[in-house]
């Protein structure tokens, strides 16, 4: 053999050096391709787990809520809140004469005088009108 077929026999082309790299390019951004998506589920999975730990703290809290109201309009523990406020539904309420506004000494008397007076009771009685 001549010794210029030993000398290029081990020599690289061009050509096979740009499939190459060509090839370690296509890999390298087939990667970071893969890890850029992967790390976009991860974040948008912790933002959809925040999101529903909210949703299920709100849905405790409205049913707490909902309790709460239910509660507030039993009417056993409406007619209870009258009572202890001492609330009297106006269909209850006596008659009120509205002309006997000046009382012995010539000033007009309170309200709650007249109503007391009137309804028989010693302090006036707040009214609450019944919705029905």
């Amino acid at each position: 053999m001549s010794r210029n077929r030993l000398r290029h026999s081990h020599s690289l082309s061009a050509w096979e050096v740009a499939k190459w790299l060509t090839v370690m390019v296509i890999f390298a951004g087939l990667g970071i391709g893969y890890l850029i998506m992967k790390n976009q589920i991860a974040r948008y999975a912790e933002q959809n787990r925040r999101v529903v730990d909210e949703t299920n703290k709100l849905k405790e809290k409205t049913a707490r809520l909902s309790e709460l109201v239910a509660d507030m309009k039993a009417p056993s523990k409406l007619r209870r809140r009258i009572e202890g406020m001492r609330l009297v539904n106006v269909n209850e309420l006596q008659t009120i004469d509205m002309r006997d506004r000046v009382g012995v000494s010539g000033s007009p008397q309170p309200v709650s005088a007249r109503l007391a007076r009137t309804t028989g009771s010693e302090a006036a009685p707040r009214t609450v009108s019944s919705r029905r």
